[in-house]
């Protein structure tokens, strides 16, 4: 089964990552989505030179709950 994939482009990893991960519809009766990452890359250039990070994920809907301890 093909998963659908989410891309977020932004000046940083970290807000590709956020971006990509948002689009992440939520299931009905859940609080919160979990992704797993897939692809990343960065390009740099163009006529005004600019650096930008992408970031493709998948919904994880197996992984458990995780919290910071």
């Amino acid at each position: 089964m093909d998963k659908e994939t989410f891309e977020g482009v932004a000046e940083t990893l970290e807000q590709a990552l956020a971006a990509a991960h948002m689009q992440i519809p939520v299931i009905t009766g859940n609080d919160f989505t979990l992704s797993r990452v897939i692809d990343w890359g960065m390009q740099y250039g163009g006529f005004n030179p600019q650096t930008l990070f992408y970031v493709r994920v998948v919904a994880d809907r197996d992984s458990a709950f995780k919290t910071k301890t």
